[in-house]
């Protein structure tokens, strides 16, 4: 395989992003929803490890900075997981 056509297999993979991001926007309704329902498990998940991290004064020797950063790299990575499979 030469380059040109993974220059072209590259272009059609963000055709189908661009047109998943348009389906997934048509109906503001369900884009709304989801939206709130992602944010609504972001901040479970930040009190829930917060909460831990403080009554265990740290949790394995990890402090609460560690903890945020955790737990924002796992999100990011299952938000861009959800994103290339959906």
């Amino acid at each position: 395989m030469n380059l040109k056509h993974l220059k072209t297999y590259w272009q059609l993979f963000w055709q189908f992003r661009k047109l998943q991001l348009a389906k997934l926007m048509e109906y503001r309704g369900d884009f709304i929803f989801w939206s709130v329902i992602s944010t609504m498990w972001t901040i479970f998940n930040l009190f829930f490890f917060s909460l831990i991290v403080q009554i265990s004064q740290g949790l394995a020797g990890w402090s609460m900075t560690e903890m945020y950063l955790l737990l924002g790299v796992f999100t990011m990575i299952d938000a861009l997981t959800w994103s290339f499979f959906l």
